[in-house]
């Protein structure tokens, strides 16, 4: 029988409801509005190919309404990052020059997805801690948990799509670590203490900078502590060649 994936984390009316594990205004950014999707990788879809999927069946009964609610806060959010990250490279023209975004509440969306990819067993073969669900619900992240940003070393192609590949442990089947990638803007979130934290990137930056034909635009991360590193992108032209990640998919 299904239940809430946070039952037990505070109040639980155990009324399910459809949830999206990838935040439906993400999907339809994406899709630039249309009823479905291209997409592939979930455990229910033959391997390595990209299907038409229709954006309303991309949900699942595991979370009850009133954490469901709870948590709507998150992907409205990510609709805000998603957007602004997409139009930075497709549209700077028409982006602010400054967004605010709240760097916690980013990496507590992460952690959704990944718990609503589980749950939902659209992923397999993995799993995670409590201490998940506990820092959904509202508890502090441990000491170097949370959001890494690689530092660009060569050419990135900004892709219009939403990625994510796992780290996981062979042994335990936990999950280590987890690469994003939004709007094709790379992010790492990892679960435990980096035996070097340089691999990952900045750890919690205070932002990225885009240098873009229309001038400067910065994303800031509001975070509890001071950062002072950001992470600078410069656009250098356009190309109809698609990101590494996506080569070996049909």
């Amino acid at each position: 029988m299904k239940k809430c994936f946070l039952e037990g984390y505070g109040e639980c009316d155990r009324k399910l409801t459809g949830e999206y594990y990838i935040s439906r205004n993400v999907l339809e950014s994406i899709s630039m509005g249309k009823k479905k999707i291209s997409i592939g990788g979930l455990s229910w879809q033959p391997e390595s190919t990209l299907q038409q999927i229709g954006i309303g069946s991309l949900a699942s009964n595991i979370l009850c309404y009133k954490h469901n609610s709870g948590l709507s806060s998150l992907d409205t959010l990510a609709g805000k990052f998603y957007r602004f990250l997409n139009d930075v490279d497709k549209d700077p023209y028409n982006v602010s020059v400054h967004c605010k975004i709240d760097g916690e509440s980013i990496e507590r969306w992460f952690l959704k997805v990944l718990c609503g990819l589980t749950k939902s067993s659209s992923i397999k073969g993995c799993s995670f801690k409590d201490i998940w669900l506990e820092i959904l619900n509202g508890s502090e992240w441990p000491i170097s948990w949370g959001l890494y940003v690689p530092i660009p070393e060569d050419s990135q192609i900004l892709n219009k799509e939403f990625y994510v590949s796992l780290k996981v442990n062979p042994k335990t089947k936990e999950i280590l670590a987890a690469d994003f990638r939004v709007a094709g803007v790379p992010f790492i979130m990892v679960f435990g203490v980096p035996d070097k934290s340089e691999n990952f990137g900045v750890f919690r930056p205070r932002g990225l900078i885009f240098n873009t034909p229309s001038g400067e635009r910065r994303l800031e991360f509001i975070w509890k502590h001071i950062s002072e590193k950001a992470i600078i992108y410069n656009k250098v032209g356009t190309t109809k060649e698609l990101p590494p990640q996506h080569q070996e998919w049909k």
